[in-house]
């Protein structure tokens, strides 16, 4: 079972060494399609893979992962977005590439604190549910809402908890920039969305990792020192309610997988 993983970039110099480092022992091929970078994404991506695609972004996201799904020639494409990582479980999922389902959602984590392993545990942070795995027969398309656009031809899919993607949104960007983000989504698409890019304006808790990144990432993370930090505000009875969801979540999901419902 062939997998392609997908890349989407813009000037991305500051993570996607740790997504390409992250997805490179899984992926059969890695297509970075690449709107214009003029840092050092590009040399990053020549370290990892040979198929580096340029496409002009028209302002849709969507069509830009329509335009690149093209390119991707394995049985299954992984979507990875250039500011995410995957961790030590993803094999797991290969697991399910041999089942009935026509795509694969994962949970999406949101880092607040690499040093001290926590993410953001909210309504919108976890479980931000992802459909990152799509079976590559040409069927499935993205559509709708330029920023937040969803996958058409995709069903029956799959919530599977039995790995995470990791977001580095908040470590590489402040306030100001994930405000002008917002800003910048609400002139678009009027998909501003600022509970999940702004949570310092809405209660909040913090959580540990139910997953960690691999040994020799996870280290270089916590080296970069230029990654943000933020109060934490854990809370035992709510780190306890959501490790015991994540272990109900993985049986359901093998249960799920197995059975094919």
């Amino acid at each position: 079972m062939r997998l392609s993983c997908l890349i989407l970039t813009k000037n991305n110099g500051k993570t996607l060494d740790y997504a390409m480092r992250s997805i490179f022992p899984y992926a059969n091929e890695i297509v970075l399609l690449d709107s214009g970078s003029d840092d050092n994404t590009l040399d990053i991506a020549k370290k990892y893979t040979n198929k580096i695609l340029y496409h002009e972004f028209d302002g849709n996201f969507g069509n830009q992962k329509n335009y690149g799904m093209k390119y991707c020639t394995g049985d299954w494409i992984f979507i990875l977005d250039a500011d995410e990582l995957v961790g030590k479980n993803f094999y797991r999922c290969f697991y399910y590439l041999n089942s009935s389902y026509r795509s694969i959602a994962l949970p999406r984590c949101h880092i607040i604190d690499i040093q001290n392993e926590k993410q953001l545990i909210t309504p919108t942070h976890y479980y931000d549910w992802q459909t990152r795995f799509i079976r590559n027969d040409g069927k499935a398309f993205y559509a709708g809402n330029p920023v937040h656009h969803a996958l058409q031809g995709n069903k029956p899919r799959l919530h599977c908890c039995e790995a995470n993607i990791f977001h580095l949104d908040f470590l590489i960007n402040d306030y100001k920039a994930r405000k002008k983000k917002v800003e910048y989504y609400d002139s678009i698409a009027d998909a501003g969305f600022p509970t999940m890019y702004l949570p310092e304006n809405y209660p909040y808790h913090t959580i540990s990792l139910m997953e960690l990144p691999e040994d020799n990432i996870l280290r270089d993370l916590k080296a970069n020192l230029a990654f943000n930090r933020y109060e934490l505000n854990d809370s035992v009875l709510i780190t306890s309610r959501e490790k015991v969801k994540w272990i109900l979540r993985q049986f359901v999901s093998r249960v799920r997988g197995t059975v094919g419902v």
